[in-house]
């Protein structure tokens, strides 16, 4: 997202642009756990929101365990073991 609107023709530079959250707080994604040999593919809860490449904790609703993961796209996030 853009912090203000720019002039037409002016150089777009990394301080005018802002990261789009992809994940709030309570929301339900899908999370892809992954090891050397599995991958699996599940849903959760987020515990916080973030952008892409932040870590979260993510909650299973079925154990309600709590793990940390890697934000990867809208309402997507990783967890390697």
């Amino acid at each position: 997202k853009l912090n203000r609107n720019l002039v037409e023709g002016r150089v777009l530079k990394v301080h005018d642009l802002r990261p789009k959250n992809l994940i709030t707080t309570g929301q339900k994604i899908q999370v892809h756990v992954s090891n050397n040999s599995i991958k699996l593919k599940t849903v959760g809860i987020a515990k916080r929101g973030g952008k892409f490449g932040d870590y979260i904790e993510i909650e299973n609703p079925k154990s309600k365990k709590i793990m940390m993961g890697k934000i990867t796209g809208h309402n997507t996030a990783v967890i390697e073991l």
